[in-house]
């Protein structure tokens, strides 16, 4: 890992779920990591007392963000710390997004706008955010969190919104990868299944598992470990990778 020593990496969304693990992943390899969370609680600074601990052994920096994300203050974006930590950055990792299940016909004008802004208008800005500075010193890593069955365009019965946003995300990987590898950046995208976070209780996790081919859920360390190998695999660019056991056709 003597290559990521020292570099910046951002990691939003890296205070729970697969974002956490990604963020405790990085946290090993020397890099100057900063973790985006959306507020504080017991649980985020349990998990930057664990992050410190792992730096501590491994010769990296940590350094927390709190901040919130919202329909409202994303206006004003632009003016934050958190943008300014991703202007800097030379690794990108957006693990942030709001899932919505919804039927068309119930989908709400303002859940419209929250879907598409967080999923998709987020990203974007982050990523145009980020690049001038990759391109200053000729690399970068952009990783980028799609939904199942968005690396093409699928029609969806229960979550068309959350689906349509993710993947805008496939378009804005492959195009960032085939205008900035020149650069030495790349840009890659991963599409979990069903994944086994802190966030669901034990019936959630039931049914879910369930509906995977292999009856068994994703692994977040199964996932953190696949962004290490993206960020240390310069050939792997503009790939849409599904991690979901097969459930993609």
């Amino acid at each position: 890992m003597e290559e990521l020593i020292g570099k910046k990496a951002v990691i939003l969304g890296g205070s729970g779920g697969i974002g956490a693990f990604v963020s405790k992943t990085l946290a090993k390899t020397g890099v100057s990591l900063f973790v985006h969370g959306s507020s504080f609680s017991e649980k985020f600074l349990h998990l930057e007392k664990e992050l410190k601990e792992i730096a501590n052994e491994n010769n990296s920096c940590i350094q927390t963000i709190i901040q919130n994300i919202s329909t409202e203050n994303i206006i004003n974006f632009d003016s934050t710390p958190l943008m300014e930590a991703i202007k800097t950055c030379q690794i990108l990792c957006l693990c942030f997004g709001p899932f919505l299940q919804k039927p068309l016909h119930t989908t709400s004008t303002s859940e419209w706008i929250e879907t598409s802004l967080m999923n998709y208008t987020l990203p974007g800005c982050c990523v145009s955010a980020a690049l001038p500075n990759m391109q200053k010193n000729n690399w970068g890593r952009i990783i980028l969190f799609g939904g199942t069955r968005t690396e093409r365009i699928n029609g969806f019965v229960s979550n068309a919104a959350y689906a349509g946003a993710k993947t805008g995300l496939s378009s804005l990987t492959k195009s960032v990868a085939i205008s900035y590898a020149s650069y030495g950046i790349t840009c890659n995208a991963i599409m979990p299944g069903f994944t086994d976070t802190e966030y669901l209780s034990e019936e959630q996790r039931n049914l879910l598992a369930n509906k995977m081919p292999n009856s068994s859920l994703i692994s977040p360390k199964t996932i953190a470990s696949l962004v290490k190998t993206i960020i240390c695999t310069p050939e792997l660019n503009g790939a849409l990778i599904p991690v979901d056991s097969g459930w993609s056709p």
